[in-house]
């Protein structure tokens, strides 16, 4: 978000998230209203929600909820003029642009617009006993106004919202991906339960952050258990009973003895027990002491830490995903 500077003149511009998410025929009933409902949810931001039916090709009807959310963002008037010049001749937006920071600023702002609206989504999902799962979100919509009336898409950033994974792009011949998934496949592998784990709460981190948040930490205690399980098969049994394990303190003292290359380093731990002490204060107070970007950016990292783990467990190629 900019940060207003003495002498310069300020406008307002609009982002706007529209979700639709999955609910029933009797959640009709539940909201029966007979159009759009629109409320404030703070001064710069509003919120409406009404009902969707939609007639599928084979007959059937598939119902929804659509919550569209409007958040009001201040910009400098140089940077706008700037922003819309370039819009205007059809060039690239690029978010890192010192003329045009109001894409950067729109995609720094729209978070917190999604946020805002499966907020209210959970609400009227927990107030009206609505059906409805955050993880069936039936279309996504993201767009921009700088008059609150006509709406333009945000496709045209060059890159998506939040934090990005730069991934390395490992090009195998068709005899190396069939070598690599036949050992896979006579050694008995699946895929981990807490790459799973980890995955699902990419999915979620923009439509559910905090329990998408409070998963990705769940994973890596899971990937830390099965990564002394494997180094030290006679602690199965203590692994698999004991409670949920101080990981920081398990990477920082126990791990190195197992492997003594495996060594985070002390800004890496740091990070480690500032997660873990934020995901405690989440779980036991329903609170989280930071804000959505951090949040987006913790799963990355611990993303990492278990990619990290795979690899001194034998797995060589998950450093290319680290």
């Amino acid at each position: 978000m900019e940060t207003k500077q003495p002498g310069q003149k300020q406008e307002r511009i609009w982002v706007r998230t529209k979700y639709v998410y999955r609910t029933s025929g009797n959640d009709l009933k539940a909201l029966n209203t007979e159009g759009p409902v629109t409320f404030p949810v703070s001064e710069i931001a509003s919120c409406t929600i009404s009902n969707i039916v939609e007639t599928l090709p084979d007959g059937w009807e598939r119902y929804g909820l659509l919550v569209d959310g409007i958040l009001e963002v201040l910009v400098t008037k140089k940077r706008m003029d700037a922003f819309m010049a370039k819009l205007a001749k059809g060039e690239v937006v690029r978010m890192a642009d010192p003329d045009t920071l109001i894409a950067a600023t729109l995609s720094e702002s729209l978070p917190n617009c999604i946020a805002m609206v499966d907020r209210v989504f959970g609400l009227a999902r927990w107030r009206f006993n609505l059906s409805g799962d955050e993880n069936k979100i039936l279309s996504k919509k993201y767009e921009w106004s700088e008059d609150g009336n006509t709406w333009h898409s945000l496709n045209f950033l060059d890159a998506p919202v939040g934090t990005v994974r730069m991934m390395i792009a490992v090009e195998l011949t068709a005899d190396q991906i069939r070598e690599e998934m036949v050992k896979l496949l006579q050694e008995g592998a699946s895929e981990p339960i807490y790459h799973a784990m980890i995955r699902e709460a990419e999915g979620q981190q923009f439509s559910s952050p905090k329990s998408a948040f409070i998963t990705a930490v769940s994973a890596v205690e899971v990937a830390v258990k099965h990564y002394i399980s494997r180094k030290v098969p006679d602690a199965d049994w203590l692994i698999e009973t004991m409670p949920s394990p101080d990981i920081h303190k398990i990477l920082k003292e126990y791990v190195p003895r197992l492997d003594n290359r495996f060594l985070l380093t002390a800004m890496q731990l740091e990070e480690i027990r500032k997660i873990i002490g934020n995901r405690n204060t989440l779980v036991h107070t329903g609170k989280i002491s930071f804000d959505f970007q951090r949040t987006v950016n913790s799963i990355v990292f611990l993303s990492d830490v278990i990619h990290l783990i795979d690899f001194y467990s034998g797995r060589n190629w998950t450093n290319y995903y680290s």
